[in-house]
């Protein structure tokens, strides 16, 4: 019933997001604060949410130390947009932007993430949820929510990721070069 008492869409829109990519104080809990790359000002970055065959443009600035880039996760992109370092993309340095234009599709719960250094990068908090909504809903819902899961190493730091210090006695020592778990987070928390 549901699928066919749905309406569509209107007609595809052009949807425009910017995204700064910074280093900032997060809050992990209430006697827990720690240093963390993410997007503008948050992690995980905001929510983009679009509707299926909209035109999405995201302008990316890189305000890190370091160069990044942004992976499309799920999204069928073309290659110059997928934000792979070395392969579809060079990466953007300190300092300098990158818009990334694609259609959104398909449908679908997908992520974008960082893709320079992203063993590195993304548990550093450059991720966020990137929602394409079916052009011709198939169901209705009362609510909707996001949950993205992840885990925090409270010895990966900023100066860790960039390079310009080594990982703390336990990623080095007792987790075999690992990173480790600290904690668990639902949305950043």
């Amino acid at each position: 019933d549901a699928a066919a008492s749905a309406t569509p869409a209107a007609e595809p829109q052009l949807r425009e997001f910017s995204l700064t990519a910074s280093e900032f104080d997060w809050q992990l809990m209430d006697d827990v604060t720690v240093r963390v790359w993410g997007y503008n000002g948050q992690m995980p970055g905001p929510e983009l949410r679009v509707t299926e065959g909209d035109t999405v443009r995201v302008h990316l600035k890189n305000d890190l130390s370091v160069p990044t880039t942004i992976h499309w996760h799920g999204l069928n992109v073309p290659n110059a947009m997928d934000g792979v370092v070395g392969l579809t993309q060079a990466p953007v340095d300190p300092g300098a932007e990158f818009t990334y234009e694609f259609v959104a599709k398909p449908a679908g719960t997908r992520w974008y993430h960082s893709h320079t250094d992203p063993a590195l990068q993304v548990p550093m908090g450059l991720y966020g949820a990137f929602i394409v909504e079916p052009r011709v809903p198939t169901q209705k819902y009362d609510r909707d929510s996001t949950w993205i899961l992840t885990e925090w190493d409270q010895e990966l730091t900023p100066e860790v990721a960039a390079g310009r210090a080594a990982p703390g006695p336990r990623d080095s020592l007792l987790r075999g070069g690992e990173l480790g778990t600290d904690f668990f987070l639902i949305n950043g928390k």
